[in-house]
């Protein structure tokens, strides 16, 4: 059977490749998020070109953590994840970026008013995810079964 050399560490044994899937299978939800999140995420040459995926990369493993690590009961699950989409804009000489436009809920709509401000203007802007992840902070303890009630 073949063998997975461990990388820069010559101490430790090579692994089998089924010891290494045998390892790593309580990780495979995470590892098919991730998968998917580089074959759905454009990332383009230059610089900033890997911001989109950094991005969508993290959104997506806070989620997981929150749906799949933390303990149950924490999120509000009627509400967890809310994401919606502005257009921002960066003023010429200034650093920092501001909301320009209202919260979008459909992606299509944000992209349209992205691009009548920037046939409208001359100054820098960007379409940004805005996500919401919802988490109980606390619960009313009267009559409550939750052990994670304080």
């Amino acid at each position: 059977m073949p063998t997975v050399p461990t990388p820069h560490d010559h101490a430790l044994p090579a692994e089998t490749l089924d010891e290494k899937e045998a390892r790593l299978s309580p990780l495979a939800p995470l590892r098919g998020l991730i998968a998917r999140t580089f074959a759905t995420t454009p990332v383009h040459l230059g610089p900033g070109g890997t911001e989109a995926l950094v991005d969508e990369l993290t959104l997506a493993v806070a989620i997981y953590t929150a749906r799949e690590v933390l303990p149950s009961g924490l999120l509000d699950a009627d509400n967890a994840v809310n994401s919606q989409w502005e257009v921002q804009i960066r003023r010429n000489g200034v650093e920092q970026w501001e909301r320009w436009s209202r919260a979008y809920d459909d992606l299509g709509q944000a992209r349209e008013e992205l691009a009548y401000q920037e046939s409208r203007r001359t100054s820098h802007f960007r379409l940004v995810r805005v996500t919401t992840i919802r988490t109980v902070e606390a619960a009313t303890a009267q009559g409550c079964d939750d052990p994670h009630t304080p």
